[in-house]
């Protein structure tokens, strides 16, 4: 049986791949939009995306500090910036 850090390494980058493969679908299926107002709703979709990946980064946080383990802690917390940054930008853009 590996070890605890070996194992948080194999879940890392399988979160990793995963995270990856859906930034890349999201891309490949998004046409930019010529109307000012669907552009606007597009990125209000986008920011409420943006703003439930954090939260659920956020619940990996809680369960990371409650499980003590800190390479998905770090994970999470890097989520969770990204994805709030994410959300304040898009949430500007459809104003």
């Amino acid at each position: 049986m590996p070890d605890s850090a070996t194992l948080e390494l194999i879940a890392l980058l399988v979160v990793g791949l995963v995270a990856a493969l859906l930034v890349l679908n999201g891309f490949a299926n998004r046409r930019a939009a010529r109307d000012p107002v669907a552009r606007r709703r597009e990125h209000a979709a986008g920011a409420r995306r943006a703003s439930k990946g954090a939260v659920a980064c956020l619940a990996l946080l809680v369960v990371a500090v409650l499980l003590g383990r800190v390479l998905l802690g770090v994970l999470a917390l890097a989520g969770l910036v990204v994805l709030g940054t994410l959300s304040v930008v898009r949430g500007r853009l459809s104003r």
